[in-house]
């Protein structure tokens, strides 16, 4: 089985901010949103887009649960089930912590193996997938 070192880094979930040693990080999604994309939901309310967010993070709690406990909570986590199964994917973390023990850090939402391939997975619950910033 393979073993993911633990980096160090932690997650301050109320202030979305990365730690390493008393040093905060720069998250890379937020570089990304303010450096490369800064307009990308320019044209979308703050109602939406809060919206959309609270919508992800409920989505990414639930398949986190289901890959610690085997627990369906909806629709989405059954064919997320369904989709596990059928491409023989196998979860070796959650939420891993990655940084250059620098400057950056962001968690993967999930590092696994599909048929014996290691593989890292980005959940999306976007209404529509945005190609350039994947």
């Amino acid at each position: 089985m393979i073993k993911l070192n633990d980096t160090g880094v932690w997650l301050d979930e109320e202030s979305h901010t990365y730690w390493l040693l008393g040093k905060q990080l720069s998250g890379i999604t937020g570089m990304l949103s303010r450096q490369v994309f800064p307009d990308m939901y320019s044209g979308v309310s703050m109602a939406v887009l809060n919206s959309a967010a609270e919508r992800g993070k409920m989505i990414h709690d639930d398949l986190f649960l289901y890959n610690l406990t085997g627990h369906i909570s909806g629709d989405h986590v059954r064919m997320y089930a369904d989709m596990k199964r059928k491409h023989e994917i196998e979860v070796i973390d959650n939420e891993y912590h990655v940084t250059d023990y620098e400057y950056f850090a962001s968690a993967i939402d999930q590092v696994v193996t599909i048929k014996g391939k290691l593989c890292l997975i980005d959940v999306k619950t976007t209404s529509r997938l945005h190609m350039d910033y994947l």
